[in-house]
Formats: C-alpha cells, sequence, structure tokens
C-alpha cells in the first residue's frame, strides 16, 4: 500500500466510525431520555395478554423462572408453556403450578412431529392454544426483571404497533469466556434495537418480544421458513416488522435476564443455529451492520500496520497518526457502549471492550462459516 495511501484509509475508517459511534450508537440513550419525559405510567388501555414459553426439558429453569412469570402484575394474562422432551418432574411442576395459577396452560409438542423444528412448532401449538391476541414471547432461562415486565411491554400495544421489541441480557457471567458471551449479546441486542429505534427493524432475539396474533396469521406462520431449523425469532421479524409498525420498549422494569450458559457448548451450538438463520435475513440493517463490523475491523488492523510500518521505516508521523487514531476511536467506543451499558442494565468493564470489539467480528466471521457449512 502506497505510505499516503494508508493515513487517508485510516481518517476515512475512523470518521465512518465516529458517524456509528455518535449517531448510531448514541440512538438508545437519547430513545430513553424522550420515553421517559413522554409517561412512565402503563397504558390506561392493557389488553389481554397470552405468554408464551417453549421448553425442552430444562426443569430447574421452569422451576426458578416460571414463577416469575405467573407473579406479574397485570389484569388479564395466560401463560402456555409448550414442552418437549418433558421428564416426569416437569409434569409434576407444572400440574402444582396449575393449581396455584389458573391462567397457566401447558401442552407438548407431538413426538410424530419432532423431526421438523420443535422451537417452531411448539410456537405455532403454542398461538394456536392462546386465547388472546397480543403475543409475549420468553424462554425458560428468562426471569423478568420486575413484576411490571408485561404492564411495561403493554404500553406500546397500540392500533399502530404490531411489533414490539424488549431487551433480555445475560447475568452471572464468572469466567472470561462467558463476560464475552454477556458482551456479545449486549452488543447484538444494542444494534437490534437502535435499528428498531431508527425506524428500520431488522431482527430480534425471542427472550423478550411481543406481537400480534392477526401480524402472524397475515404471514403465513412459518411456512416461508419450514425448511430451517431455527428462526421462529430472527426471521419472522425480519419478515412482519416495518417501520411503522415496531417499537421497542427499554425501561429497567420491562428487561428480562437471562442465564448465562453453563457450558461452552452450550453457547457454541446456540451461535450456529443463529448464524444458519441470520444467514436468511433481508433488508437494510444486514447492510448496515456489516458496513459497521468491517470498517471497525479494518480501522483496526490498519492502525496496527501503520504503526509497525512506521516504526520499520522510522516514520513517526505515520506512527504518531495511527495511534493516535486507534486509541482515539477506542476511548470513544469504549465511552459510548458504557453509557449504553448502563441504559440496557448491563455491567460491562470498560476496559474490557477495546478488546472484545477486536475479537467479536473475527468469532462472528468464524460462526457464519460454521452456519453456512450447516446450511449446506
Amino acid at each position: 500500500m502506497n505510505v499516503q495511501v494508508l493515513p487517508l484509509t485510516l481518517c476515512f475508517l475512523f470518521l465512518v466510525q465516529m458517524a456509528y459511534c455518535l449517531i448510531f450508537f448514541t440512538i438508545l440513550p437519547r430513545h430513553k431520555k424522550r420515553a421517559h419525559q413522554h409517561s412512565e405510567g402503563a397504558s390506561d388501555c392493557l389488553p389481554p395478554i397470552s405468554v408464551i414459553i417453549v421448553a425442552d426439558d430444562l426443569f430447574e429453569k421452569l422451576e426458578k423462572n416460571l414463577p416469575l412469570v405467573l407473579q406479574q402484575d397485570y389484569p388479564q394474562f395466560e401463560v402456555i408453556v409448550v414442552y418437549d422432551q418433558s421428564s416426569y418432574e416437569t409434569d409434576v411442576l407444572l400440574c402444582d403450578l396449575q393449581l396455584q395459577y389458573p391462567n397457566l396452560y401447558h401442552t407438548f409438542v407431538p413426538d410424530q412431529r419432532k423431526q421438523l423444528s420443535h422451537r417452531k412448532l411448539g410456537v405455532s401449538i403454542g398461538i394456536k392454544a392462546s386465547h388472546n391476541d397480543w403475543l409475549v414471547f420468553t424462554t425458560p432461562s428468562c426471569a423478568p426483571a420486575s413484576d411490571q415486565w408485561l404492564r411495561r411491554m403493554a404500553r406500546n400495544f397500540t392500533n399502530e404497533t404490531s411489533v414490539v421489541l424488549g431487551s433480555a441480557q445475560y447475568v452471572g457471567s464468572s469466567r472470561i469466556w462467558q463476560m464475552f458471551v454477556q458482551f456479545d449479546m449486549f452488543f447484538k441486542q444494542l444494534c437490534l434495537l437502535g435499528l428498531a429505534a431508527m425506524h428500520r427493524p431488522y431482527s430480534a432475539f425471542g427472550h423478550n418480544m411481543a406481537y400480534h396474533k392477526h401480524q402472524f396469521l397475515v404471514n403465513g406462520g412459518f411456512n416461508h421458513q419450514l425448511h430451517i431449523e431455527r428462526g421462529e425469532d430472527n426471521i419472522l421479524v425480519n419478515e412482519i416488522a416495518t417501520p411503522s409498525n415496531t417499537c421497542i420498549e427499554i425501561s429497567p422494569s420491562s428487561f428480562v435476564c437471562i442465564d448465562i450458559p453453563r457450558y461452552k457448548s452450550t453457547w457454541h451450538n446456540e451461535r450456529i443455529y443463529r448464524a444458519q438463520s441470520d444467514r436468511r435475513l433481508k433488508g437494510f440493517g444486514k447492510t448496515f451492520l456489516c458496513c459497521e463490523v468491517v470498517s471497525r475491523l479494518l480501522l483496526s488492523c490498519l492502525a496496527i500496520a501503520g504503526i509497525v510500518w512506521g516504526i520499520n521505516l522510522h516514520d513517526n508521523t505515520m506512527c504518531i497518526v495511527s495511534a493516535s487514531l486507534l486509541v482515539a476511536h477506542w476511548v470513544v467506543q469504549s465511552v459510548v457502549l458504557k453509557i449504553n451499558s448502563k441504559v440496557l442494565n448491563v455491567h460491562v468493564g470498560i476496559l474490557q471492550i477495546p478488546c472484545w470489539n477486536v475479537l467479536m467480528p473475527l468469532i462472528d466471521m468464524y460462526y457464519f462459516m460454521k452456519g453456512r457449512r450447516v446450511n449446506k
């Protein structure tokens, strides 16, 4: 590369990243401030809700988190648990809870249908069994942050809104790889919620989201993705969400907390399935997020290359320019992400951010390739 081209390229990439940091990654703090200026209370009209949980044999998770869902301070709602590969303990737990909470219903995925995606089939069964038009989705590993979770989600249910996206974050990280998993989820939620807040909804995680039953039926359910193992959340939102029918809810009492995986293999398999289904996503968000990742990775790599090059050529100007742009980017990005971590109530060490942001694109690329091989 020409010596004069490298500083110009670095300056261009730095400006691109500053635009992302100071415009895109400040959307959620600004959105939260505007929402707080309106009303912190719930809407006067709280429609009946059906909460749908699709579960494998996760007895410990259901025992811990399901009562928190059933204890929501909401006038009229039902909870439908659709389970697969259930155990005797799970059956007893659900029957005992049903005696205490009459609004709890449970059913199962038929054995003869298990060659299909059990999650999509479970969601379809749950929606068919629901008695209400508004559907809220979470998973057995999720615990609502408060008993106001449903109220906070429901205050966004209007005639114009069909899709509501909430925040879900991992908690309980103690090992280094778990800290990365937590940061990875935080950053992806930050991007997806940010896109939805700027009226460019793209995708979502199924841990904390809601949509109107009519929207699901008009889309034909999962008919467009029956050949894909996963996609019951991200692909569906990509299909049904529009700039005019989607909003986000990021008040602290609307959050759900996800138990962090105990084993790397659990997260590894989840990422492969996610990468497999993410390849089917379409729209502005795909290009927008790809440009952010590529420009961030190129800026770090070329800045480091410029420092090494400057040292070898005894070019102090090259070293100073490359190091200054790299450090300035890391500082601005770390401060902005730290502010966002407070908005989404996630503990992120500010000194970890530069490291994770260099590693994350490489790990994403690895799972992107793994996802392609799974598709083949």
